[in-house]
Order: C-alpha cells, then sequence, then structure tokens
C-alpha cells in the first residue's frame, strides 16, 4: 500500500487546534474474560494433550472385566503469521510530536488483538495459515423461546467440567434475549449482565447476525509465538517510513464443550 498516512497544513491566517488522536474502535475483547487460557513466549511447537472419559462395569464376581476404553487425543498449536504494514509521512511526523507513530503502533496491534478474537470466535475452517473458528463445524441449535435456550444448555450442562461456563453473544443476540421472557412473571431472559443467571460477554466480532456461544472456554488455548514483531524501515522514494507488525499466534480447542445457538424465525 503506497498510500502513506499524511496532513496537508491549513493557512496561515486560519488557526488550527490539533486535540489528540482518538483511537479507533474496535471489537470488544471477551476471550480472556471468558476464560480462555494463553500461553506467552512459545518457540516451537506445542502438543496438548487430552483423554476421554473411562467407561466402567457393574460384573459378576468372577466375569472378566470389560475394557473401560481409555483413549488420547491432542491438538497442536504451530506459529501462524499475523501481520500489516503500512507507510507514515515524514512530513507529519516532522509537524506532529511522537504521539502520531505511538497511535499508528498501537493501531495496528489492537487490530491484530481484535482480528484473533474474530478468527478464534468464527466458524471458519482452519489452514496452514490461520486456526480454526470454534463454531467450525459445529450445526447451531434454533432458539425460538427461554425453553429452548435451556434445552440447548442442557446439552452441555451434562458434561463434566471444572471451570466457570459463560456464554458469549453478539449483540442481536443480547439484543433478543433482553426481549425474550422466561414465562409469565419470570422476566426476561437477559438481565442485569446475565443469561438466566449465567454470566455472560457481548462483542460485535460474532458478526451481526443472532448467535450465541455456551459453554467452558477455559478448553480453548491461544499461544502466542515470541514478541510481537515491529520493524522500522526508511522510504524515501516516498518521503515516509514503513511500519510493519508482526505477531505469530495460534488456538486450539482442547475439548469440545460448547454449544453454538441461533435465533430462529
Amino acid at each position: 500500500n503506497r498510500d502513506a498516512i499524511s496532513v496537508e497544513t491549513e493557512g496561515e491566517l486560519v488557526p488550527v487546534d490539533v486535540w489528540d488522536i482518538f483511537p479507533a474502535i474496535y471489537d470488544k475483547s471477551v476471550l480472556a474474560d471468558a476464560g480462555v487460557r494463553f500461553l506467552d513466549g512459545l518457540t516451537g511447537d506445542v502438543v496438548l494433550p487430552s483423554g476421554n472419559a473411562a467407561t466402567v462395569y457393574w460384573e459378576g464376581e468372577n466375569d472378566e472385566a470389560q475394557d473401560s476404553n481409555i483413549t488420547f487425543g491432542s491438538s497442536k498449536l504451530q506459529a501462524k503469521r499475523l501481520c500489516a504494514t503500512c507507510l507514515i509521512s515524514k512530513k507529519l511526523l516532522i509537524q506532529t510530536s511522537d504521539a502520531v507513530e505511538a497511535y499508528v503502533r498501537q493501531t495496528i496491534v489492537d487490530a491484530l488483538r481484535a482480528k484473533i478474537e474474530e478468527t478464534v470466535l468464527s466458524a471458519d475452517a482452519g489452514t496452514t495459515e490461520k486456526p480454526a473458528g470454534i463454531r467450525y463445524n459445529k450445526t447451531a441449535k434454533e432458539i425460538t423461546d427461554f425453553a429452548s435456550l435451556v434445552d440447548a444448555e442442557a446439552s452441555i450442562d451434562g458434561k463434566e467440567d471444572y471451570n466457570e461456563k459463560v456464554y458469549i453473544l453478539s449483540p442481536k443476540m443480547k439484543a433478543a434475549l433482553r426481549s425474550m421472557t422466561k414465562g409469565q412473571g419470570n422476566g426476561n431472559v437477559f438481565e442485569n449482565g446475565e443469561v438466566d443467571g449465567v454470566r455472560s460477554l457481548t462483542t460485535a466480532a460474532l458478526g451481526s447476525d443472532a448467535v450465541a456461544i455456551y459453554g467452558d472456554f477455559s478448553n480453548i488455548v491461544l499461544g502466542t509465538f515470541g514478541a510481537v514483531d515491529i520493524v522500522v524501515e526508511q522510504e524515501p522514494k516516498y518521503g515516509a517510513i514503513r511500519l510493519t507488525i508482526n505477531a505469530y499466534v495460534d488456538a486450539a480447542t482442547v475439548r469440545d464443550n460448547f454449544v453454538v445457538e441461533e435465533i430462529g424465525e
């Protein structure tokens, strides 16, 4: 991209007051609050092993014991590159303070974070270049009323877990649940930041549809490899500097203990 971030001066007769730069607006970050586990400073590939539940049987006094069928699986974290670059006019840097470069750096870092969140919460398949979203290959349960909502919860609540289950809602799902009643005189499904008493978080990273994810988010591991790499290069041909930021990240679902819900017509 050769369109450098730049500024043109106003006429000398018109005074101009320049305020601090207002930050860009990104989708609200919810992964950490939801309980996602973060592994920082990784170097090589990381294998995350998991085991299934054992099966036990009642048997006669001298009958042969049946196999408990304990098996093990694993997920793997491998560094995947997420990057951004932009040109910043040297004229802009000369005529303004260092706050401009700091603002651009922070804006790109915030954009990287927002992209990671959007990807993890998506329904996209994983590739060698990006991690799979936790909604990938899941059929959403249709929510039409309070009964169907608690029925969807039941498919997850029956699984043993040791951590808090929470809801992550799209803004449209939050709006729909605010007007969905639990029955005559029992209030609405969404009240006081909770979905039927369950802590909830809302983010536009889930998109514009009425979508919710319910479950134990500690089953998701997000790994970062090394530190965020920031490179500043001279671009004299354009009278600018080029700022390039690289981050190496991956995410994996260790155990599938989520249900995806969508509002039905």
